[in-house]
């Protein structure tokens, strides 16, 4: 039977620079718009009457939690597997009020 040690050491170091690659990454600061806007009662609606946009710096994601459920590991059989929660896919593709389905 052939020893794949060295094959499943460079695997597991390989995953491992992965996953703090994919925390680093949704640790990072990204701008967005922040709108001030003033409204004004016409009748039965509003109506902005004055806005202003500014960039405002926040994370991806609030809590650590999604961070923290990275994880990566080779099986016996050297596959690589690589998992985080669910919710991870609407923080990539980001939210624009319909429901998406996970795949």
């Amino acid at each position: 039977m052939l020893d794949w040690t060295h094959t499943r050491e460079a695997m597991e170091s390989y995953v491992d620079v992965f996953v703090t690659k994919a925390m680093q990454g949704l640790g990072v600061y990204r701008s967005r718009d922040r709108y001030k806007i003033e409204w004004k009662k016409t009748g039965k609606t509003w109506k902005p009457t004055k806005w202003t946009a500014k960039k405002k710096k926040g994370r991806a994601v609030a809590s650590g939690k999604l961070i923290d459920s990275i994880k990566g590991s080779v099986t016996g059989d050297l596959k690589m597997k690589i998992g985080m929660l669910d919710y991870g896919v609407y923080v990539n593709e980001g939210r624009n009020g319909k429901k998406k389905k996970i795949p």
